[in-house]
């Protein structure tokens, strides 16, 4: 066994063998479910509890999928390379086992063949649990309604939506550059990194680490928000002619810091339950974009849902300006005097 990347799974042949390797694997990190759990909800994988105990358990004769495995080799400490060996071997056994259709993992119901490697120290990533405003109630629905007048008349320069939509929605073409159209999530190697650089190009920050993964979807949509187009998360005809077509979006980007600073002067008078709250709801990023499992979308530091947006007169683009972000927060928090509004689990 290799003290520092764990058990190798290189000469498992069965089913059987994989998952007794995997538990293992899991008596070396010397970790409980729960915390297996919480370790990769920070790396930003979903891993529930209940499902790590399925994965290992020998009384059904399942292969685990391959993203459990991942999510699993990582929360237990495992390097790039050795997930990858993981994934590896999980594909060979799929492929000589009678492994349930249902089993497999869409790259090998169609063939695909390429391991992604993990996104590089320090990359951004999306946890497994998302964090969610609370739903508006009548009253404050009314509330904000009746001053969406008032907020949507605030003027900040410079951190608006910019980017016109001036693509050509004519008929579709094939791609040029043998990239597969759509671009989307799962996407790993020189078409991803394309993507990637692009939406740098255009004022929009992540890593170039060749994968799309969750964090990239995210950034895309905020591209497509400021673009005025079809929030997709998908990098279709339209969205790609943009990109190659359109000037950078120009905002002025927040770093972490900034945005703290910032409330902590638009609500001196809670200043640290402000900061607190927008880390656990948004890490403090200004284009975090997240979706509910019903397609909802909730927005920018603050999150503020599609409905509620859809309330106060204003588009994805404005919640994704930190500064309208932040002064429609305090608007609804200048009703309370609290943070009611607002519920997070960190």
């Amino acid at each position: 066994m290799d003290t520092v990347s764990g058990p190798s799974p290189e000469n498992i042949t069965t089913v059987e063998e994989f998952k007794a390797q995997l538990r293992a694997l899991k008596a070396w990190s010397g970790l409980s479910f729960r915390e297996l759990e919480r370790r990769a909800r920070l790396a930003g994988d979903t891993l529930p509890c209940s499902t790590g105990e399925a994965m290992v358990g020998s009384r059904r004769r399942n292969l685990p999928r391959e993203e459990q495995v991942m999510a699993f080799t990582r929360a237990c400490g495992c390097p790039a390379d050795r997930v990858d060996e993981w994934v590896r071997v999980r594909r060979r056994i799929a492929a000589t086992s009678a492994v349930p259709a249902a089993e497999l993992s869409s790259s090998e119901r169609a063939g695909g063949v390429g391991v992604r490697p993990l996104p590089p120290p320090g990359s951004p990533s999306l946890h497994g649990r998302a964090p969610r405003a609370a739903p508006l109630g009548g009253r404050a629905r009314r509330w904000i309604l009746a001053a969406a007048g008032a907020v949507l008349s605030l003027s900040f320069a410079g951190d608006g939506v910019i980017v016109p939509d001036t693509a050509a929605t004519g008929p579709r073409s094939p791609s040029t550059d043998g990239c597969p159209e759509p671009i989307g999530i799962g996407t790993y190697g020189p078409c991803a990194l394309q993507l990637q650089r692009q939406l740098r190009s255009k004022g929009i920050p992540l890593p170039e680490d060749s994968w799309f993964g969750p964090f990239t979807k995210q950034r895309l949509v905020a591209f497509q928000a400021f673009a005025a187009l079809p929030i997709t998360g998908t990098a279709d005809h339209r969205t790609r002619r943009a990109l190659a077509e359109l000037e950078p979006v120009r905002r002025r980007a927040w770093t972490a810091a900034q945005v703290e600073q910032r409330l902590a002067e638009v609500f001196p008078e809670q200043r640290d339950e402000a900061v607190k709250l927008v880390r656990c709801l948004s890490y403090l990023d200004p284009l975090w974009v997240m979706p509910n499992s019903r397609g909802v979308r909730y927005w920018g530091l603050f999150q503020f849902s599609d409905p509620e947006l859809l309330a106060l007169g204003a588009g994805p683009a404005a919640a994704l300006d930190p500064e309208w972000n932040i002064q429609t927060a305090r608007m609804i928090w200048s009703r309370t005097k609290d943070f009611r509004h607002w519920t997070c689990e960190p």
